[in-house]
């Protein structure tokens, strides 16, 4: 992601409440972003909502199928991304 975009995307974020800036406690040139009340209820309200999926997925292809396409899953995004740290669920 360039600058640019990141800085939109965080832009929009605080717009909506989500995250909000902080003076950074040593450095005055930077700030420091915070989740605000409002971005932590919608964190886990996502992580609601995802583990909701990941169980409808089970009782739809089983555990078993479930872990393998987990596996399966990690194990492609390490061939493709092997140089970078990739997150396999969603990190609140």
């Amino acid at each position: 992601m360039t600058k640019q975009a990141t800085s939109k995307a965080v832009a929009e974020l605080e717009d909506w409440g989500y995250v909000e800036r902080r003076p950074h406690t040593t450095d005055k040139r930077a700030q420091v972003l915070a989740l605000t009340t409002r971005g932590r209820e919608y964190l886990e309200l996502a992580d609601e909502l995802w583990t909701t999926v990941e169980g409808q997925l089970a009782d739809v292809i089983g555990t078993e199928r479930l872990a393998a396409l987990d596996r399966d899953l990690r194990t492609y995004i390490a061939a493709v991304h092997a140089d970078q740290e990739v997150s396999f669920r969603p990190v609140w």
